[in-house]
This record gives structure tokens, sequence and C-alpha cells, in this order.
């Protein structure tokens, strides 16, 4: 462990391949200088820094340029040149050595990394890919269900050796093959943009060197590899044009999967994207030599951390936009870095290695592969494990207008419901849509931020801003959420019945902006109200001066009201303390109205693998009523999770809510009393059917020893003949 940042500056300088790969996952970007003056780094690096090594791994602790801790992590992958007492040869070392040696190139890098080697490799992943790969196959199949066409404008590069472009409008050239490549990028204040006071002189040429260095290097880079058209954002819609706007953002899906590569700009800089490097610091094998200085060993150092820090962490992909370029492009190559990284279906990979990226290094990448989120067929297991990463890791980024928080995901939604064939409801999925109304805002400890300023109905994630975490409900391989409502999943059943979804978007596009949108219900609505009590530090940043009824995301003291049988005149005062389950509450909410919770799901106990089994619970929504009378809708303002673990409040909790299911809801031909206010008293012949049988299997399911816990956990049952003040009811959400 160097003692000083001098000394550590000098051994990066020496190019040490361990310093070196320090340096990278420290400096601030890949551009970075590094520079020999002690200061506010030295001081941190020298209290926080530390070192562990063992034979098979280096673990360095530190500061990155932040201020803010991290953990470089170095795999040492050892080969025994010659056998001795001090160093036997172990045949699985070698092993992994010699095929973690066949990923890695053969020849050295370039300094120049517009040099002929490095665009031979480019044109390797891709002639591979086109020709070789099977899930990649996949990938176009299923984009082809969209629907492929030209984007409506294109960049023409005008050929290899051509200093200049213009843009051309695609359906004027009706017998034109256009091959492009769409570029990711993040916006800057100085991106040239085109508007229609200069859409002309677009159209009739302009110079490279009128655009930034970033886009003068992209297009160097198109010319090289022989790709004459290219799409910009920025460049091929109108920024002064709402209307182009939103048309041309219903055809994301269409552009980006429909190139034949995207080029993503990982790390802006004023400099370009392209630039020199120095290969002799980027050699991953070195040799390591005994204490009698014969080299009998020779070692690999992989840098666990150089994707996720060199790619997944970019700060391209902490913009919500780019998120669904990621998702939907079939190929991928990253610039901005020391080398050019590779990504596909099928392959993961850079210069250094490839053939593909050691395994290690992409165990921490959070991003859910295209192949995960977007293959045709598995539709069921892909919905119940895939949609809540999709969403989880839409919402940790970063959007500059949070009105686009619905459409700037359309491309993705777009793709699912294709392949899939269901359908999308503002952000949530028909047929999980229990599962998906049980989001709620992760509660790190920092200041919740403003509700969404998109439009977006109160039930859906996309109606606040915060990173969004949807209901931890466990499923089975294979469960096939469509089958909810009928009850047809054997460790979850429905405590609510979906009468109707309406989704009104703002044009004709259903996954664009929303104007409204509504679910109505059946079921159960309990009156509640929270109690003082202490609230948690994270609770208290959750409120402010301007919203003194501010949520806090943990209120756990609910007080409901309860009878027994030897009552007559009011219900008692029941209260579900902590030990009980939570209310997490996801908007500010109205002291001076009521509010109630909803129960939606049962879920009985879940296997998972041989030592996990997932406790019975109910979750439900926190709703309250709209302040306008007339209509009598609900909004919701959060949701609850009742975790059945032992005897309690919470098992009692249980217990209530099943006996006053048992009592209100109706065993024969009675209909539900509406909330709305809007409902048709007549209803369909065949919409009563479906509500006599709904209302009969949850009544026969209430009775079952399944819920009782008679087979499962009989210690996560109460018996009590008491029930909850509350009524069976049909509530519109809005």
């Amino acid at each position: 462990m160097h003692e000083s940042w001098d000394s550590l500056h000098v051994s990066i300088k020496a190019q040490c391949p361990i310093c070196h790969i320090v340096w990278r996952n420290t400096r601030p970007a890949p551009f970075a200088v590094i520079r020999p003056e002690k200061g506010h780094f030295t001081s941190r690096w020298l209290r926080r820094g530390n070192l562990q090594r063992d034979p098979r791994r280096i673990e360095i602790k530190h500061p990155n340029a932040d201020g803010d801790d991290c953990c470089t992590m170095i795999n040492i992958i050892r080969r025994v040149k010659s056998e001795s007492p001090e160093h036997p040869i172990d045949p699985s070392d070698n092993e992994v050595y010699d095929r973690e040696l066949g990923l890695i190139r053969s020849t050295p890098l370039s300094k120049d990394m517009m040099s002929q080697s490095s665009l031979a490799q480019i044109h390797s992943w891709l002639e591979t890919c086109i020709a070789g790969h099977t899930a990649c196959s996949a990938h176009l199949e299923a984009a082809a269900k969209l629907g492929a066409r030209s984007p409506t404008r294109l960049i023409d590069l005008q050929g290899p050796q051509a200093t200049s472009w213009s843009l051309v409008i695609t359906a004027d050239n009706p017998t034109t093959t256009f091959q492009y490549v769409a570029l990711s990028h993040r916006w800057t204040a100085d991106i040239p943009k085109l508007t229609q006071a200069v859409f002309g002189q677009l159209k009739s040429g302009q110079s490279d060197d009128t655009l930034p260095k970033d886009y003068q290097h992209v297009m160097a880079l198109c010319r090289a590899l022989s790709v004459r058209y290219l799409w910009i954002d920025s460049l091929c819609i109108f920024q002064d044009s709402p209307e182009d706007f939103r048309r041309e953002a219903a055809t994301m899906a269409n552009v980006y999967t429909g190139s034949l590569f995207t080029i993503s700009i990982c790390w802006p800089s004023k400099s370009g994207c392209i630039r020199t490097r120095e290969p002799s610091a980027m050699v991953p094998k070195v040799l390591l030599p005994t204490s009698d200085g014969d080299q009998r060993e020779v070692a690999l150092l992989v840098d666990n951390h150089q994707w996720v820090r060199s790619v997944s962490f970019a700060p391209v992909n902490s913009r919500g936009w780019v998120f669904q370029e990621r998702a939907l492009s079939p190929r991928i190559l990253y610039l901005g870095n020391e080398q050019y990284y590779w990504e596909c279906d099928s392959l993961t990979a850079c210069e250094i290695h490839p053939r593909g990226m050691p395994r290690k290094t992409l165990y921490s990448d959070p991003f859910l592969s295209r192949a995960e989120m977007l293959r045709p067929g598995e539709l069921n297991r892909r919905l119940n494990f895939s949609w809540p990463k999709v969403v989880d890791q839409y919402t940790r980024t970063a959007l500059t207008f949070q009105k686009d928080k619905i459409i700037a995901l359309s491309g993705v939604a777009r793709q699912i419901a294709s392949t899939s064939g269901d359908e999308y409801v503002a952000g949530l999925w028909k047929s999980r849509l229990f599962p998906d109304l049980l989001w709620s805002p992760y509660n790190d400890g920092k200041q919740q931020q403003q509700p969404s300023t998109c439009y977006a109905p109160s039930w859906s994630w996309a109606a606040t801003s915060d990173h969004v975490n949807l209901a931890d409900i466990v499923y089975n391989p294979g469960d096939d959420t469509g089958k909810l409502m009928q009850f047809g999943i054997p460790h979850m059943k429905p405590l609510a019945q979906i009468i109707d979804t309406c989704v009104v978007p703002s044009d004709q596009d259903v996954f664009g902006d929303i104007r409204s949108a509504t679910i109505d219900l059946t079921c159960l609505l309990i009156p509640a109200e929270a109690q003082d009590c202490p609230l948690y530090p994270e609770q208290v940043s959750g409120r402010t001066s301007e919203h003194p009824h501010r949520y806090s995301s943990k209120t756990k003291v609910v007080s409901l009201g309860r009878w027994s049988s030897d009552q007559e005149s009011e219900p008692e005062k029941f209260s579900l303390d902590r030990s009980g389950g939570f209310i997490k509450f996801s908007s500010p909410y109205d002291q001076s109205l009521p509010y109630f919770l909803v129960p939606l799901v049962h879920t009985d106990h879940v296997q998972v693998g041989t030592l996990y089994r997932v406790p019975p619970a109910m979750h439900g929504l926190v709703i309250q009523l709209e302040t306008h009378p007339e209509n009598r809708q609900f909004r919701r303002i959060g949701m609850f999770s009742i975790n059945i673990f032992y005897v309690g409040t919470s098992a009692l909790l249980r217990a209530l809510i099943v006996n006053t299911l048992l009592k209100l809801v109706p065993a024969g031909r009675q209909t539900a009393k509406t909330e709305d206010g809007n409902r048709d008293d007549e209803s369909e012949k065949n919409e009563e059917e479906t509500y006599l049988l709904f209302v009969s299997r949850l009544r026969a399911f209430l009775q079952t020893d399944e819920v009782k816990g008679n087979t499962s956990d009989p210690q996560a049952w109460v018996q009590t003949d008491d029930w909850l003040d509350a009524r069976w009811s049909t509530v519109r959400l809005v």
C-alpha cells in the first residue's frame, strides 16, 4: 500500500499494472490526467485506504474522485511455469489461467483508436454477430414484429472520404435502403439542434467542423466502418415542435432496433470521445518473480469492476432516455474509454478481451440484459422476474424533464407488448396488475422528491419521481399471473376484483403520454387513521414546510375499527403496531380526510431454493377519497403489507380481514355498493356472471386451511370471531 499520493503517482507513471487499475477506478473520467500534487485526496487515501491481499485476489478500499468510499478488486489468476517445492503446480489454477488467457487479444493494442487493427476488431464483432449469434437473431425477430421502417430523417455522411454531411428525408428516397447507425449520448448545454429555422441549411449540407468534437469523432468512425447514414436525436427530431417530438418518440423502438448497431458515448468530452491511449498500462499479463529472482510464475490481473465502471456506471447510462436505447439496440459499441467496448445479446467484450469479458467482471452489472428483458417466449417468467428489475433500474436514472417519465420507456413497453400480447396500462401490465400496483418509493434515508410532473394516475409508479421498488412478491417459475383473478396460482389469491381499466392517451399512442387513466375495483374498504407515533429520522426528512402533511415513508402504527359480537354501539380502536406490518406512503395526503386500506393479494408460503421459505402475507393499497365530492373517486397514497412471522397483531389483523371478507362479501346475487357515482346501475350479463364467479371462489378460498394456517403455519393464525369496521364496495382509482 503506497503511503502517499506522490508514491502512487510515480508508480502509475511507471506503468505498474496494479496501480494503474487503481487509478482507472479512482479517476473522475477516462480522460482525466494523473497529477503529482498533493491535496485533499491524499489525506482521504491515507485515512481510509486499505489493502487486503491473498494469493488469488487483491482488494483495495479507497476514496474515489468524489470522496466516496469505493473498492477495487483485482483477481490474480496464476500459472506456475516450472514446478518447485515452494511453487507446486495446481492443475485447476493452470486450467483457469489457460481459459482466461484465451479471452485476451494476442496482438498489442495501438495508441491510435482509429488504427486498422481497432477498426478490424469492430468489423469482426459486427460480422460475427450478424452471421452466428442465435440469441441476437431472436432479438431482431422480436423487433421485426414492430414493423421495421426507416427513421423519418437521417444524417447522410456522404462517403468514406467526405468531411461534410446533410440531412435527408427518407420518404423522399423510397428506393434507397438506409442502413444506419444510431447514436446514444448525454445531452449538453451546447448540443446542436434541429429547428424549423435551420432545417433548410442542414438539408443543403454542413461541414463536420460545425459540430462538437464528439459528433465529429462518431462521424469519422462511421465513415471508417463504411456506414453512410447516422441517426442522432438532436439533429433528426425537430426540437421546437412538440408534435414532431411526440410522433418521433413513438418510433424510438423502431429507430434503435432497426439500426445496424448503436454507438454510445459513455464519457462525453469537449476534446472528443476517441483519443490516444497508453497500451502498455492496459496489459493484464504480468510475471511474478520468486524470492530467488526466478520467474517461475505468470499471472493475469483481472479488474472485477472494469465493465461496470467503464460502461454501466458511465454518465450516459445514468439518463432515463438512454435506458431504453440500451435495451432496444441489437448491438452497442461504447466510446469514450481507453478502448472500445462491445455489447450484444451473445457477447460482452472489449479490445483487450475481444472474445468475451472475464465472467467476474460482469457479476456486479445491475443492467438487465436485453435477452432477459425482450426475448420472445417464457412470457410469464419474463414479466414476473424482469419487469420489477426494469422499473427498479429505469427509476434510478434521471430525466431532464419529468414529463417524459412514461414516454421515455415507451419503446421497451411497446416491444414487450409486441412479443407477449399483454396490455400496457400506464406503466403496469394487465396480466400482473395487482403486483404492479404494490410499488413504493425506496426508503434510503434521503429526502423524498416531489411528485413527478409527468401526468400519471396516482396508482402508477410514474406518478412519483423517486426510485421505485415493485412489491417483493415471490413467484414460482411458471406462475401465470394472468390467472390470478381466476384463482389459478396455487400460492397467491386475489382479495379484490378488477372490474375495468381505462387509459386515454394524449394522442393515439397507448404507450405514450396519458390524458387520463382509471381502474375500477370491487374490494374491501377499511377506514384507517394514523396514530401519533415517533417517526424515524428518514421519515422526518420526508416532510417539508410546503407540505406539512407530506408523507412519511414508513408509518407503521395505524388505527382501525374492530367489532366484536357483543358490541352494540360503535367499534373499538384496534392498532396495528410495528410488529404487525407496515404502510409506505407514496404521495402527500390530506389528514382531514379519511384514508382506507384495500387488501388486494394473499400469498401463502413460497419455498425459495432449499433454505429459504417466504412466510404468508397480505398486501394491499392505501387510498384516499378525492376532494371533489361529486365524483367520489379515490387516489392511491401508498401500500401496506402484513407479513405473518409469528402470533401477534399481524396474525390478528390477517384473521380480522378474513372474517370481515366472509361477513361482507355477498354469497348470492347481490351487487356491490358503488362508490364512484358514475357506473351504470344495469350491469351486463357477462359482467354479473364474472362477479358471481369471483365472489364464490373468494368465499371458498377464505374458508380453506390455506388461509387459516391449519396446515402451513398454525402459529400464523389467531382464533377470533371479531371483524373490522369496513364495507364491500366498488371504487374508481384515478
